[in-house]
């Protein structure tokens, strides 16, 4: 999952509400089954980290909202220092493009 394919975050609301920890869970449990087939699954290891990297902040931005204020701080910091970090590592769509037609 690409950054560019995140669900954008945003606050709870009447039609987001708050997940409990029931739904979260379930989320992570999914989560992992998910990255334990693509380990069985896809040969290129750098590929399935990632897959695990852009699970783990998923699920990070999934439970941030019931972590307290100051906890949820650090967690919105981690998140955009991976994003920043990722789009820097990530080849430009251009570079890519050119190197697809050569």
């Amino acid at each position: 999952m690409a950054i560019s394919e995140r669900v954008p975050r945003t606050q709870p609301t009447d039609r987001n509400p708050v997940p409990d920890v029931t739904s979260i869970a379930s989320h992570v449990a999914g989560v992992v089954d998910n990255l334990q087939r693509d380990r069985q699954g896809i040969e290129n290891p750098f590929e399935v980290c990632r897959r695990a990297d852009m699970a783990m902040v998923a699920t990070l931005q999934l439970i941030e909202s019931v972590l307290p204020d100051s906890v949820r701080e650090q967690v919105q910091s981690l998140i955009s220092i991976h994003d920043t970090v990722y789009q820097a590592a990530t080849p430009s769509t251009e570079h890519q493009e050119q190197e697809y037609h050569l």
